[in-house]
């Protein structure tokens, strides 16, 4: 029996290349709706995973920038402290009141915050 020949797998941006170009060209069009119900699965699988990750980088008493990708706009750059969660959500108290009705406390992802500084760590004996 002739030894089996390992072949290597392919680069994955040749594979991408090529998937593109698939695309591009039409050659996937009776597939283009479980392409894209693929895609829209991992980007929403990636999204959980990088906000799960973010709720384990903000705790209560961390000092906190709100970034630019929160949303009402006026709130970008806000600064304040952590004083609790809301389900995903985690409550912060404005340095200084924000928005219409001068909000003092938000609720936001932690996804959308930016940790300052943290705040002392109570150890447990």
């Amino acid at each position: 029996m002739p030894a089996q020949q390992q072949v290597e797998p392919a680069r994955p941006v040749q594979g991408v290349e090529a998937l593109v170009g698939f695309i591009a060209t039409g050659s996937l069009d009776e597939h283009l709706g479980t392409i894209s119900r693929a895609v829209l699965e991992r980007r929403k699988h990636l999204a959980r995973r990088a906000s799960i990750q973010a709720m384990g980088r903000v705790d209560v008493g961390d000092r906190v920038r709100i970034t630019d990708e929160v949303r009402p706009m006026y709130l970008r750059g806000a600064t304040g402290t952590v004083t609790g969660w809301t389900g995903k959500n985690v409550v912060v108290l404005l340095d200084l009141p924000a928005g219409r009705g001068g909000l003092g406390q938000v609720r936001c992802p932690p996804l959308c915050l930016e940790v300052l500084e943290r705040a002392p760590r109570r150890v447990v004996p």
